[in-house]
């Protein structure tokens, strides 16, 4: 009996042993089906179906076919999409007409496939409806009561899948597993880190940003029991935890982080926290590490508000808008390791040459006013609602290609605080906050 029981026993934990190895491999293999966001690309639109032409647009931003316009010119980023004037483009809440619109966040979901074809949702079927007998505006759905309105393609120039590759890489942690003797529990045997080559994944064309699913570090946890992922707004690649098991095999675990730009990803047994960077190395105008174990946080709300709207909540927002009309609000999050340490506030506008995934419209003096708010920020703050400001930091006069310290203080360590940036005088400024080189927007660094 006690035989049996054995064997039962035994063959039962092989079988789990062999299933979860599977689902190791197929996690793996999973990995690398991955697209791999792409920077960001200009381009023109041509129609072609119910309508033909090119796509121009008028004064105020509206897109149209026909009518002798000249062809205009546009950028995708993250799903986004600009025209040259910096103007946000949009589905307009009503009839979702596509235009482009000053002092506003773009709609996103927009995406450019490897034929070129512009896509919104998924779906490459756009509406080009008469405004007039020579001129066609653009929308996502046709018109109510226009009977006129056809179905078009829209195709982006300029913008089809990358010829090149992007690197993909991987870290696989290999646990050897010995056999446990049948009296004695189980136990995790130590691993052993492989870093594998640097292998080449097929660039895709692809613009919606990357799900934000938290890392799993291997676990020491009970036969069955699942992982507990703490939560996070980061960005980071699925991930899998296989218990090792006290049988004759072999587990796999291994994640892929899936980035912009390549990051050493390091695989621990235990949870470690980051250290604040020793003041003997930290410059406080420039960014080192990646976006989760750097030396500096990004803003976690964007919200731009207007004295043409001042009722009117913008929303979250990945643009700053700088000009005559609206000013732009960033929320920042002081982690609890920062106590003690010194914060301070910057803003980075580099050379357009050096942007890989990121891009901005930039006019004017250049003069920009930066205020500290008595409270933080929200999803709803309006021109008329925005928190009053606790303390002016003063006028700075920004120039592409450089960085700029506006105020060092100590870092209230587990606060939110919010800043404000206001235009002085003629500038203008429209900018993708973007952490990928170069670095460009509003940052708290810390020393």
């Amino acid at each position: 009996m006690q035989v049996n029981l054995n064997l039962s026993l035994s063959f039962q934990i092989h079988s789990f042993a062999i299933i979860n190895t599977f689902v190791a491999l197929s996690l793996i293999l999973g990995a690398s089906a991955f697209a791999v966001p792409r920077s960001s690309c200009s381009f023109e639109l041509t129609a072609s179906g119910g309508e033909f032409g090119t796509i121009g647009q008028l004064s105020d931003g509206q897109n149209r076919i026909g009518g002798g316009l000249s062809p205009a010119t546009f950028t995708i980023n993250n799903g986004g999409i600009i025209d040259s004037e910096g103007r946000g483009c949009i589905l307009t809440p009503s009839v979702e007409q596509f235009q482009c619109d000053q002092g506003v966040g773009p709609t996103f979901g927009f995406a450019i496939d490897s034929n070129e074809t512009l896509t919104y949702s998924g779906s490459s079927v756009f509406y080009a409806c008469p405004a007039s007998d020579t001129e066609w505006n653009l929308y996502a759905t046709p018109v109510t009561g226009q009977e006129k309105c056809v179905e078009i393609s829209l195709t982006a120039s300029g913008c089809g899948a990358a010829t090149s590759v992007a690197p993909s890489v991987t870290t696989v942690t290999v646990y050897d597993c010995g056999i446990a003797s049948p009296t004695s529990p189980l136990a995790a045997s130590t691993p052993v880190v492989v870093q594998s080559s640097t292998s080449p994944a097929p660039a895709v064309q692809y613009s919606p940003s990357t799900a934000s699913i938290p890392v799993a570090s291997p676990s020491t946890s009970p036969l069955g029991s699942v992982p507990i992922f703490p939560s996070s707004s980061e960005q980071y690649s699925r991930s899998t935890t296989i218990v090792p098991m006290p049988i004759d095999t072999t587990s796999v675990w291994a994640h892929t982080h899936v980035s912009s730009a390549p990051e050493t990803i390091v695989t621990s047994t235990s949870s470690v926290a980051t250290p604040v960077q020793s003041s003997s190395t930290c410059v406080t105008t420039s960014l080192t590490g990646s976006s989760t174990s750097g030396n500096y946080q990004y803003p976690h709300l964007i919200v731009p508000i207007s004295s043409s709207s001042p009722t009117t909540a913008a929303g979250t927002s990945y643009f700053g808008t700088i000009s005559s009309n609206t000013s732009t609000i960033f929320n920042f999050d002081i982690p609890l390791s920062y106590s003690g340490s010194t914060c301070n506030l910057i803003f980075l506008l580099p050379l357009l040459s050096e942007l890989e995934t990121s891009s901005y419209t930039f006019s004017g003096t250049g003069g920009v006013d930066f205020s500290q708010l008595s409270l933080a920020a929200t999803e709803v703050t309006t021109r008329d609602n925005a928190p009053s400001v606790e303390k002016d930091l003063g006028e700075f006069t920004l120039s592409e290609g450089s960085s700029t310290l506006v105020e060092s203080f100590a870092c209230p360590a587990g606060e939110t605080l919010s800043f404000e940036m206001s235009a002085v005088g003629d500038t203008y400024l429209y900018f993708f906050q973007d952490w990928n080189p170069s670095p460009l927007g509003l940052y708290i660094t810390v020393c």
